[in-house]
């Protein structure tokens, strides 16, 4: 058995040519059925995988909910107060500018697969406030905490020679391994920087839950195939290089964005362009 769909191979680059695949001898078996994507994003990917010319023809079903399909100007038209969000590029540096808006817009995101900082921060700022309601920590938890505290809030000499196996409470390490702080986290916690205070209170503020994995994710498309989420933004703009190969052989970029569509659940956002090296919608 060989499984795989010609439509989305986006991985040439790579060593897998659809050519190969479409070419292969055997019975062929086609599954009709979508599971994931409703009908107006399928309507949608259809125009856009129609394009290709080199593909196998099939009959193939959207599941049975409406969806939509909406343009937008820029990131800031949206509304990403609520569900689960993909947000797509097609090259990792264009993700940069892409998080500086989310950040604008006070919200809680992560890179694919990548542990946000301010979830990082805020494992050290939950452990804290334990150690001083009386909750004895283990050595790791004071860890991560002392790399949040400069020497003289704690004493780097007397924090090791901390048991690494050990539990400790506040009165402890204040008594025996140099801890000279007990005021809220703000003031303890005097290595981080001030934007990531203000940022982590407005996250807090606007009622997002930092222990949890980010509701908004980055990705670029070769790397969320696989994924879905309720919510997917696609910005079309191209590399130099990406927009040269896609005016020479378009049907590896009309593969690439008919994978980006149809990881929606519910709704597709696209992003206008802000330059002409753009893939055309």
């Amino acid at each position: 058995f060989i499984a795989g769909d010609d439509d989305q191979g986006i991985y040439k680059w790579n060593g897998a040519h659809v050519s190969t695949f479409i070419n292969l001898e055997g019975k062929r078996k086609i599954l009709e059925q979508s599971r994931r994507v409703p009908k107006k994003p399928f309507e949608f990917a259809n125009k856009i995988i129609s394009q290709v010319r080199n593909r196998v023809q099939k009959k193939y079903y959207p599941k049975d909910k409406e969806g939509s399909v909406q343009r937008c100007q820029s990131l800031y038209e949206i509304d990403f107060t609520q569900g689960g969000w993909l947000v797509l590029a097609t090259a990792n540096y264009m993700l940069g500018s892409i998080g500086e808006i989310l950040d604008e817009k006070g919200l809680y995101w992560q890179r694919r697969n990548a542990v946000p900082r301010v979830k990082n921060i805020y494992e050290a700022i939950q452990k804290w406030d334990e150690l001083r309601k009386g909750i004895p920590l283990h050595y790791n938890d004071c860890k991560k905490i002392k790399a949040k505290m400069d020497n003289n809030n704690w004493s780097t000499k007397l924090f090791k020679a901390m048991s690494k196996d050990k539990f400790y409470d506040i009165d402890t390490l204040k008594e025996k391994f140099g801890l000279n702080v007990e005021n809220n986290w703000e003031i303890a916690l005097n290595e981080l920087f001030e934007e990531d205070i203000k940022k982590i209170n407005k996250l807090i503020n606007a009622g997002e839950d930092l222990s949890k994995t980010p509701r908004i994710s980055l990705s670029t498309i070769h790397g969320v195939k696989g994924n879905e989420r309720e919510n997917v933004v696609v910005h079309r703009e191209l590399s130099k290089s990406a927009y040269e190969e896609y005016q020479k052989n378009p049907d590896d970029t009309h593969r690439l964005f008919y994978v980006a569509v149809t990881r929606t659940e519910e709704n597709l956002f696209l992003i206008e362009p802000q330059t002409r090296k753009a893939y055309e919608l």
